[in-house]
C-alpha cells in the first residue's frame, strides 16, 4: 500500500512538473523532460522517500518534515553533482565548476521535483486527509443496496 501511495506521488509531481513546463517552455521541451523525469521519480525518488519514511519513523511533527525535506533535496541535488565531480562530460550535465551546476535548469528541474515530491508526500500522511478519506469511502459505501 505504501509503494503505491509512493507511485501515485510521484506521478502527480510529474504532472504537475509535466504542466508547469508545458506552460512556460513549450509542450514539445515538456515531452523530452518528462521521458527523463518520470523514470527518476518512479525509481531514485521512490526508493529516497522510503528510505527518508525509514529514518525517520520514530520521529514526529515539524522535526520530522524538515528532515524529510533535507533528505529529498540532498538526495535530488546529489543525483546531479555526483556525476558532475566525477567528471563525466554529459553534453547537457557538464559543467565547468559547481557554482554553475547550482544555477542549471538540470539542478532546478532536480530541486523542485523532490520539494514537490516531499510536499504531496507529506499531504497524504496528514491525519484530516485521511479522515476525510474514510468519512467518503463510509458515505459510498451505505450507497450499497
Amino acid at each position: 500500500m505504501v509503494i503505491f501511495k509512493k507511485v501515485l506521488i510521484a506521478l502527480s509531481t510529474t504532472g504537475i512538473i509535466f504542466v508547469s513546463f508545458a506552460i512556460s517552455h513549450g509542450m514539445a521541451f515538456s515531452l523530452f523532460i518528462q521521458m527523463y523525469l518520470l523514470p527518476i521519480l518512479l525509481f531514485y525518488a521512490l526508493l529516497v522517500s522510503l528510505f527518508a519514511d525509514y529514518l525517520l519513523k520514530n520521529f514526529d511533527g515539524f522535526f520530522r518534515r524538515l528532515i524529510a525535506l533535507f533528505l529529498h533535496l540532498l538526495f535530488a541535488v546529489s543525483f546531479i553533482l555526483i556525476p558532475t565531480i566525477m567528471g563525466w562530460k554529459w553534453d547537457i550535465l557538464f559543467f565547468e565548476n559547481l557554482t554553475v551546476a547550482f544555477e542549471s535548469f538540470i539542478m532546478l528541474t532536480a530541486i523542485l521535483s523532490a520539494t514537490i515530491f516531499w510536499c504531496f508526500d507529506e499531504i497524504l500522511k496528514t491525519k484530516a486527509l485521511k479522515d476525510k478519506c474514510k468519512y467518503i469511502l463510509g458515505k459510498i459505501g451505505d450507497l450499497r443496496i
